[in-house]
């Protein structure tokens, strides 16, 4: 009779503990560059939790792969990256280490908000200098559409909408939690853009310059607008004549904000403002220096806004 009872009651522990916890965990998700880690994460939560490849201090468009991410890989069943137009350093491994897996290329999501990559011309503060000069830069010469899409909140919840589906047909036992937690990253996404657009909303037609052309997306989104980039390709090495010229296109444009990245050389941009009366910061793309998990991809938005806020505001003070 002890024994009947006791085994009754395990299985009345099982069947409440099922109410409550995921019937089965989605093990070796693998997820490329933080944004999107951070998106998957928030879908995933509860259920398990997605691997990052890209978490040292480094960029998508120079990294070389570990030995310890490349097992990663080879044992993942999917794998979420933006494309090969970004992340190039995936294209021959997952052809190779991570061919049993599902991949998932963001970058083809129905309903993104898609720009084309900018060159010299396009950017008014530019403009001139670049047709005095004979300065054709055509941008990212690997493809024509910007790839920095999640630089737009609109654009995360699209790709909410990839990862969440996704999941659901790979571990339908869990669908429940995934539909449930793309629901609440949704909302707080969409909360995050009004609240991102009320703050940078007095900054509209202030002129600044970006590192390199990544941060149209932000841009376009909240009223901005960049007056020109240092560079047009990370791959590329900033020539003396590139140097002439942004001095120019600056000195020109009188006092502004000029923005490097932590992934990259600071040589460059102290290079160029040299003599001129610009206003040196600093934004991240890819929240490097964030801490990996869901909340980053908010965070990311908002330091983002801010580093422009303290900049301009910085800039009003000298």
């Amino acid at each position: 009779m002890k024994f009947k009872r006791a085994a009754f009651f395990g299985i009345a522990v099982t069947v409440v503990s099922g109410l409550v916890a995921p019937v089965s965990a989605m093990d070796n998700i693998v997820v490329s560059i933080k944004p999107i880690h951070s998106l998957v994460a928030s879908i995933t939560k509860g259920v398990s939790e997605p691997f990052l490849i890209l978490q040292r201090q480094a960029s998508p468009h120079t990294y070389s792969l570990r030995p310890s991410e490349a097992k990663k890989l080879r044992n993942a069943k999917v794998v979420f990256w933006i494309g090969d137009e970004l992340e190039n350093f995936l294209v021959k491994p997952l052809k190779t280490l991570g061919r049993r897996a599902k991949i998932i290329t963001l970058s083809k999501s129905q309903g993104l908000h898609r720009l084309e990559f900018r060159n010299a011309n396009q950017f008014k503060s530019e403009n001139s200098t670049a047709k005095n000069h004979g300065h054709q830069d055509h941008g990212h010469q690997h493809g024509t559409t910007d790839q920095h899409f999640w630089l737009d909140p609109v654009n995360a919840v699209a790709f909410s909408k990839t990862i969440e589906a996704t999941l659901t047909r790979i571990d339908p036992a869990n669908a429940q939690v995934y539909t449930s937690n793309a629901t609440q990253l949704r909302a707080r996404l969409n909360a995050l853009q009004r609240e991102t657009a009320a703050k940078l909303r007095h900054l509209r037609h202030r002129r600044f310059f970006v590192f390199h052309d990544a941060y149209q997306y932000f841009e376009r989104r909240f009223g901005l607008s960049a007056s020109g980039a240092i560079i047009f390709h990370p791959d590329i090495p900033l020539s003396a004549k590139r140097v002439s010229q942004i001095q120019n296109s600056i000195k020109k444009a009188g006092p502004v904000c000029v923005f490097s990245e932590p992934q990259f050389n600071p040589k460059s941009v102290k290079l160029v403002t040299r003599g001129t009366a610009a206003r040196l910061a600093v934004i991240d793309p890819i929240g490097s220096t964030l801490s990996a998990g869901p909340d980053l991809y908010f965070q990311l938005i908002k330091k983002i806004g801010a580093s422009f806020e303290k900049c301009f505001s910085d800039a009003r003070r000298h």
